[in-house]
């Protein structure tokens, strides 16, 4: 899947980050300077991968470079989950790159808290440890290439939610859409308001709530 061709710079995050430079802002945990950073690395990587038309896995491979130079904390993360955004598709892009800046900091036992101002897709891309709980609904491909730790949605899924997942495992407290588990190789997705089909392609363990739907037995 590639990530659409179509980026506008965003007023609103350019403005935030002067603001940022200007110290308008009251920041409980986080740095000023390293929200900057972390806004204009953003830029960076929306304008990066819409211009080369990069796919999710190679988006993803470019954040993990861009996260490898930063340097954040738990809460900086937590904060800037709430601020980033793009016009016009710009869930994938921000879904992406959070997934990049949580995969680089995240410990086994941790737990990392989401609260987009919009749907995201591709969020807890190749997450291999920790917990990530997003406070919302979530768009297409959630859990994207997931390896093990736990995503817990606290809304709905879009499309294709364990797209690829080879291990861990998904709660969605909400309603699953079409084509659940996609080439899965392994891990669980759970679901508590209702899934509206499987794929064919599904290998891993599908859940109702605490009844096991996927394979069937």
């Amino acid at each position: 899947m590639k990530v659409p061709k179509s980026f506008r710079p965003n007023k609103e995050l350019e403005e935030k980050i002067a603001q940022l430079a200007e110290g308008s802002f009251r920041l409980e945990r986080a740095n000023h300077i390293t929200m900057s950073n972390l806004l204009k690395t953003f830029q960076k990587f929306v304008y990066v991968s819409n211009e080369k038309v990069l796919t999710i896995d190679q988006s993803y491979i470019f954040g993990e470079k861009l996260a490898n130079k930063l340097d954040y904390t738990k809460h900086d993360l937590e904060e800037v989950s709430s601020w980033i955004k793009v016009n016009n598709f710009g869930e994938t892009y921000q879904g992406i790159y959070l997934s990049a800046l949580v995969n680089k900091i995240i410990k086994e036992d941790e737990e990392i808290i989401i609260r987009p101002i919009n749907l995201l897709s591709c969020v807890g891309t190749c997450l291999k440890k920790g917990k990530i709980i997003v406070e919302d609904n979530t768009d297409s491909f959630t859990g994207h290439r997931m390896m093990g730790g736990e995503l817990h949605i606290k809304g709905d899924c879009g499309v294709s939610v364990g797209n690829q997942m080879k291990g861990g495992k998904i709660i969605v407290q909400g309603y699953l859409d079409r084509d659940v588990g996609p080439a899965m190789e392994g891990g669980e997705i759970v679901g508590y308001g209702g899934i509206e089909y499987i794929s064919k392609s599904c290998k891993g363990k599908i859940f109702n709530g605490k009844t096991q739907i996927w394979p069937h037995n």
